[in-house]
């Protein structure tokens, strides 16, 4: 069990410093959902994780309103928060969304310069090596990561908040999708979609982004529970 009372010595004691508590209560608490630790539809037990994390009902509801404004938990009046669900449906038509972004992104932003494609690189290696070491909340924060400089190429602020809260969406849903064994797949098709970006090759750069997606559509549909998988 883990807990936030007084910090001991050494790693513990850097760790409450580089975060405050309320962060760190965020931050545990979207990686049980990320890894479906807390499936997706299931109510969150305040009392539950205040005990299970050593922290006041004050901290741990200012740490879910947090995660509610990610879209990853619904609250309801009376009733508490729970993990928003997703269905079918909806993880379709956030691909369609970020195929139809994403490859406006690419139009729109190629050749990209040697920092956003050093960016681009960044973000793929840190995928890759999060998801070997079987840290799925960890590498689909650097999936996030590349899509984020991916998009950001249409410097267009509404359409970069939007796309964002629809990947937010499905984030809990990616990081269940993915394991070590598509580590490999997923770094060589972030590199094809950057190589392909830096060197000016706009049908390439639409190939590898809708393989890319395609792929992992395939995988989200795969890891979603069977009843959701149709409406």
């Amino acid at each position: 069990m883990q807990s936030f009372g007084r910090p001991s010595e050494g790693e513990h004691l850097i760790s409450v410093h580089r975060e405050t508590l309320t962060a760190q209560v965020y931050r545990l608490i979207k990686e049980k959902i990320l890894s479906g630790e807390l499936p997706r539809g299931s109510r969150v037990n305040e009392q539950a994780l205040s005990e299970e994390l050593g922290v006041s009902r004050g901290s741990l509801r200012v740490a879910i309103r947090q995660l509610a404004s990610d879209g990853l938990v619904d609250l309801y009046p009376f009733k508490g928060a729970y993990v928003r669900p997703l269905t079918e449906r909806d993880i379709k038509e956030t691909y369609e969304i970020r195929s139809l972004v994403e490859s406006f992104a690419a139009r729109k932003g190629m050749p990209v310069s040697a920092e956003t494609f050093h960016l681009l690189e960044q973000a793929a290696r840190g995928n890759f090596d999060e998801l070997v070491a079987g840290n799925r909340p960890g590498a689909a924060e650097w999936d996030l990561r590349f899509h984020q400089t991916l998009v950001g190429l249409t410097q267009n602020h509404r359409l970069i908040e939007a796309w964002e809260a629809f990947y937010r969406d499905i984030m809990g849903v990616l990081a269940l999708a993915t394991n070590p064994a598509t580590a490999q797949r997923a770094y060589q098709q972030h590199m094809a979609i950057a190589r392909a970006l830096q060197g000016n090759n706009l049908a390439e750069a639409m190939q590898a982004i809708e393989q890319h997606l395609r792929d992992s559509l395939a995988s989200s549909l795969e890891a979603l529970p069977e009843q959701l998988r149709s409406e």
